[in-house]
């Protein structure tokens, strides 16, 4: 009778199953916030003004360029003049307050190119005894901005047109956006401009009331026995009796 070579003998365990391979671990998809964005300005940049700029950040589809204060003007002007950046438009600047760092505030500019359809941030950093170059010379629209920053913020800017206050009251003590300003503000300071802005509504209201009076008269001169504005005669709207149907004249 044959026998079975390959059975095993009695008592041998049985042999183990191979475990399935471990599954591999999803891969993760590309962050889009972290997508590299096409913009020529940084290598433009890298091109015509080697050392001024830093490398390109990508973030939420927005290019970030960092400069220094030395080289602001001179990159700005490029920027704005070169054929393929062609960054006409400062769409916003704007200033963040930083206490505990030595070059406490980052000034960030907002640039936008419509004739390429491109957008860029350029982010320098200023101590507060420092000051950066007024770029109104590159772009006309950067003097009220800077007023705001020089206003709120109390950054410097070399060159301004007009460098005051834009918001706050001229002998306005402090800047509202500092980290350091007192978050109810200085109350001698708000009651004193409080009670002159109680005074000034009172007066605005009392001329506005007697401006309102001298018009209700013109009224009635002119257009008879008509009141004030709310209570003019309804006059009904025509309505087409022709049912779309042209008629002849």
């Amino acid at each position: 009778m044959p026998t079975d070579d390959t059975k095993p003998p009695a008592g041998t365990p049985p042999p183990r199953e191979t475990p399935p391979p471990a599954p591999k671990p999803p891969v993760k998809p590309p962050d889009p916030l972290l997508a590299v964005v096409s913009c020529p300005a940084p290598d433009r940049l890298r091109e015509v003004l080697p050392g001024r700029v830093s490398e390109p950040h990508f973030f939420a589809g927005e290019v970030t360029l960092t400069v220094a204060p030395d080289h602001l003007l001179e990159v700005c002007q490029f920027l704005r003049h070169d054929p393929a950046c062609s960054f006409e438009l400062l769409a916003d600047l704007t200033g963040t307050d930083f206490p505990d760092e030595e070059k406490r505030f980052r000034v960030v500019y907002h640039l936008a190119s419509l004739r390429n359809g491109q957008r860029l941030r350029l982010r320098t950093q200023v101590g507060q005894e420092e000051s950066l170059p007024s770029v109104t010379p590159v772009w006309p629209g950067a003097n009220w901005f800077e007023r705001e920053a020089f206003d709120l913020l109390g950054i410097q800017f070399d060159g301004h047109p007009r460098l005051v206050r834009i918001l706050m009251p001229d002998d306005w003590v402090g800047h509202p956006l500092r980290k350091d300003y007192p978050l109810p503000g200085y109350p001698e300071h708000h009651l004193r401009y409080r009670t002159a802005d109680i005074t000034r509504r009172s007066y605005v209201d009392i001329s506005w009331k007697a401006t309102g009076e001298r018009a209700a008269d013109i009224v009635k001169k002119y257009k008879g026995n008509v009141g004030a504005p709310e209570s003019a005669p309804h006059v009904p709207m025509p309505v087409d009796d022709t049912n779309g149907q042209e008629t002849g004249s």
